[in-house]
């Protein structure tokens, strides 16, 4: 039936006739105009205006004209002039007079898209008889005709319950799918409230808190309290949201990544050029929206080369990462597809292809944060259960090395010292005296050497570089072999950090002193404001690293200290070509 709606509350005289025409001549709006050649529609009980001859298609652009029958009598009371759910309404007139202002098309962005468009009339402007609405439309996104709802004349008094009942089933997915994507955003900050360590989720929550925004700026419930002033701004919000998604996006990915300048410059040219684009098309809003999906295309590229150039230990995080995008991206690309071939099944729905991208994005990346937080907890409690039986093993070591070292040279020299005492008790050998002075000399070196190597690097007032001098000098003099280091780090590298890049490199040193046959070793720690990255080089024997145990040579004590502070160890070696062992360890630091 002609004008029927949703709501049996709301009632309407019948729409006795419902034509269109494409195009954009506001003189079809007058009421004088010889329409008999415009094309018939059809207005059926379901959120579509189905064209006779082709109801697979929403409503084209043009103007639709409603032949609404009042009866004799309007009364006093007000009356309200609906085109039903309109798909980017441009003009709504009544008998020859256009209706406010709704929908203007002047801003850029989408604010009269799937919203019941209505407007209250004084009984004067009501004929008895036969009434004449015209709906001036545009289609962007698929969304443009009238998609059906409450169509017709309605007593305002009964229209305004159906009115609000109808936006609230169109609404409340794209507020609960906000709110899904503001949840998401707040996971980041309440797995640092708990005391996550990884650095894994650091600006994770800004992409969703952005796409959140998007969608919640796009609801009609925020833009129909948007009047005046702030209807500009938040045209103006909305806009830089739209422009700023990606780009937050590929910041998340280069964080689980390595940093390129090259996919830096490819994103801030890519930025510049949508912002330009869109402003001068603004107009335009079905060109807007495909400036916008190949803006995604684009930026698809440098966020896919981050989340595959993320480490093992956040390729779970980067791969939904990378799968959420794709998902956003395809959906811009349908959208805009829509906006040239509108397909009932898929267009003016209560949800469109924006609504399933970001759905599976949000999903995709607080599910993967979920997980990565449960692992890194598991994670971080191996790391501590390993480090406790790696620092008993130090101990052990330790008083090996007194007890073999220090000890045995004592107990020689007390022994020396009384054999000498025996012979002699009134007056000891001055040549015994001399060689246990030495002797104790050389224990009391030992035993500095011993105390220093135990000493956190900041507790002997040393930076880091002159820490590794000397322990090169040290090394080098004990072992015969040739140290050069380097070292360069920031400021904001905390003393932990430092403390344990000093032990792994004191670690992998002492081992090519002691293993690698080598007459130089080289140790270099590089900080480029990202990355820190400890390479320990030597051109000695090497080995197959696949066939030496993870504990030995210290290999363990390497990799367990790394993954403490959120690094990564690497051992490149072969028989004959020497050994490279390199941490590299990306800010924010663990465990820091």
């Amino acid at each position: 039936m002609l004008g029927a709606t949703n709501s049996p509350a709301a009632k309407s005289p019948p729409v006795v006739r419902a034509i269109f025409r494409a195009g954009h001549d506001r003189q079809w709006a007058q009421e004088t105009w010889d329409d008999a050649e415009w094309r018939p529609i059809r207005l059926d009980r379901s959120w579509h205006a189905q064209s006779v001859g082709m109801p697979w298609r929403v409503g084209d652009e043009g103007w639709y004209r409603l032949t609404v029958v009042m009866p004799a009598d309007v009364g006093t009371r007000p009356w309200t002039a609906s085109a039903g759910f309109v798909g980017n309404v441009s003009e709504l007139w009544l008998n020859g007079l256009r209706l406010g202002g709704i929908g203007s098309f002047e801003l850029p962005e989408v604010t009269a898209q799937r919203a019941v468009h209505a407007a209250v009339v004084p009984p004067q402007l009501l004929h008895p008889g036969t009434n004449l609405i015209a709906v001036r439309v545009r289609n962007v996104g698929g969304a443009g005709g009238i998609l059906g709802g409450p169509v017709g004349v309605f007593e305002t008094g009964t229209f305004l319950p159906a009115w609000k009942h109808l936006e609230l089933q169109r609404e409340v997915t794209r507020v609960g799918l906000a709110a899904l994507c503001f949840g998401w955003a707040l996971v980041p900050l309440l797995f640092r409230l708990v005391g996550d360590r990884t650095g894994m989720f650091s600006g994770a929550g800004v992409p969703a808190a952005l796409i959140g925004t998007g969608v919640l700026l796009h609801s009609q419930w925020v833009n129909s309290v948007a009047l005046g002033p702030a209807r500009p701004v938040l045209a103006l919000l909305a806009w830089l949201v739209a422009g700023s998604t990606a780009p937050a996006i590929y910041g998340f990915a280069k964080r689980l990544g390595r940093p390129s300048r090259t996919w830096d410059l490819w994103v801030a040219v890519g930025t510049l050029a949508f912002f330009a684009c869109s402003f001068v098309a603004a107009k335009d809003l079905g060109r807007v929206m495909e400036i916008y999906a190949a803006f995604a295309v684009w930026m698809l590229v440098p966020i896919a080369a981050q989340c595959r150039s993320a480490p093992a230990e956040r390729q779970l995080v980067a791969r939904a990462t990378l799968a959420g995008t794709v998902a956003l991206t395809i959906s811009g690309l349908l959208v805009a597809a829509l906006g040239v071939w509108p397909l009932v099944p898929f267009a003016a729905q209560w949800w469109d292809f924006s609504d399933v991208g970001t759905l599976v994005f949000v999903t995709l990346l607080g599910g993967a944060l979920l997980r990565g937080h449960v692992l890194a907890r598991r994670q971080e409690v191996e790391l501590g259960r390993r480090l406790v039986v790696a620092h008993g093993e130090e101990r052990s070591r330790l008083g090996r090395q007194l007890h073999d070292g220090a000890l045995q040279d004592i107990q020689y020299w007390r022994l020396q010292a009384e054999i000498g005492n025996g012979e002699n008790p009134a007056q000891p050998p001055r040549e015994l005296l001399g060689a246990i002075g030495s002797g104790l000399r050389d224990v009391a070196r030992e035993l500095r050497q011993v105390a220093e190597d135990l000493q956190p690097v900041a507790a002997r007032r040393q930076d880091l570089a002159g820490a590794l001098t000397e322990l090169g000098e040290r090394l080098g003099q004990r072992h015969g072999v040739a140290c050069r280091t380097s070292a360069q780090l920031r400021d904001d590298v905390p003393g932990a950090v430092r403390e344990t890049l000093y032990r792994m490199a004191q670690e992998a040193l002492g081992n090519a002193c002691r293993h690698s046959g080598a007459a130089e070793v080289e140790v270099e720690v590089h900080d480029d404001g990202r990355l820190i990255q400890l390479e320990v080089r030597d051109a000695g024997r090497g080995f197959e690293p696949k066939d030496v145990a993870a504990g030995r040579l210290g290999l363990g004590f390497l990799r367990d200290h790394a993954e403490w502070i959120g690094g990564c160890l690497a051992v490149r070696s072969s028989p004959g070509r020497g050994t490279t062992v390199s941490v590299t360890l990306r800010r924010p630091f663990r465990g820091a």
